[in-house]
């Protein structure tokens, strides 16, 4: 069956939303449970609540899986969230088939969950690091050691008791002071190689790499997070 409408309503969730949510309050709110969750954090009083009442837990599972699997949502280390491909899919939805409700039955989420674990994310707020910023000796070498030996930044920032963000501040305070830094290989895991080069074409192009520049250019496609990582890279190439 074509899940293209449900699909769209997910995604169209998340940009309400604004955040990651974990699978299962997700559909929580997709079929419209007043759970106290969510209740408290006044999710039921956006307009895409209650958005998908027409269908029941095990159709949102499968569209969420499968979403997952395609790259236009994303396992993250704080629940589910929107990438810039599901952003993409939205401006020019195509046919989104999904498997057949049988074929769903004894599907393990939490096995499932396991298996898409290693991704990173959640929203970063804008923030713009002076080139002066001290980063502690300790906190340097583990920030290069962790990008050594390719791990993902948002486990890498847990590890470390960190927010995420802290992590980007402090790679950008590097590469201001002129150390070379290569996340290409985790940008690549969350915006993919073309997504790569547009934003590498757009910085180069860009009269300056001002963020909020950045975010008026294409906010409507990518999150400031994955602006900051494609700037990053465009940095270390200087």
């Amino acid at each position: 069956m074509d899940g293209k409408d449900s699909l769209c309503k997910i995604l169209t969730s998340f940009l309400e939303i604004g955040k990651s949510m974990k699978r299962e309050h997700l559909i929580d709110y997709m079929i419209g449970r007043e759970t106290s969750w969510l209740l408290k954090r006044g999710y039921t009083l956006l307009e895409s609540y209650a958005s998908g009442d027409n269908r029941d837990e095990e159709h949102w599972g499968e569209v969420i899986d499968q979403a997952i699997e395609v790259g236009y949502l994303k396992q993250k280390s704080d629940g589910v969230g929107i990438m810039a491909k599901g952003k993409k899919y939205l401006q020019k939805p195509v046919e989104f088939e999904l498997k057949g409700e049988d074929d769903d039955k004894g599907f393990d989420a939490e096995k499932g969950n396991k298996k898409l674990q290693s991704i990173v994310e959640d929203a970063v707020k804008d923030s713009s690091v002076a080139a002066g910023r001290a980063v502690s000796t300790q906190r340097k070498r583990a920030i290069i050691q962790a990008i050594d030996r390719r791990m993902a930044l948002d486990e890498f920032a847990s590890n470390q008791g960190l927010d995420f963000e802290e992590v980007l501040d402090d790679i950008e305070s590097l590469v201001a002071q002129g150390m070379h830094i290569d996340l290409t290989y985790f940008a690549e895991e969350v915006l993919g190689a073309d997504c790569i080069d547009e934003l590498m074409s757009y910085y180069e192009s860009a009269p300056t790499d001002n963020i909020e520049l950045a975010v008026d250019a294409y906010g409507d496609v990518y999150s400031e997070e994955e602006l900051r990582l494609a700037r990053i890279i465009f940095r270390s190439k200087k």
